[in-house]
């Protein structure tokens, strides 16, 4: 138990702050990924990523640490920030 004071509506929600390219939580940096950035890159209209769950956590799985950069947008530099991370 703490007294530390938590702001979620400041909380990146959709970014890995232990291993910011692991976007699926698995402690592994795979190709998997750089897969899923892009899937989701392709199947998401709005690339805004939302400040908390609600809707996009249905169509992506909240699992996924999309947001590689932290910026609250979903774009093609998060895959390219995770493929870079491959070839390291």
């Amino acid at each position: 138990i703490s007294d530390e004071v938590v702001d979620w509506k400041s909380q990146v929600v959709y970014h890995n702050l232990e291993h910011p390219q692991d976007t699926n939580a698995d402690n592994q940096l795979t190709p998997l990924d750089a897969l899923q950035v892009i899937n989701a890159l392709n199947d998401i209209s709005q690339h805004q990523l939302p400040v908390t769950l609600g809707s996009l956590e249905d169509r992506i799985g909240a699992s996924r640490y999309l947001d590689v950069n932290s910026d609250s947008i979903l774009s093609a530099i998060d895959a390219l920030i995770v493929i870079n991370g491959l070839n390291a």
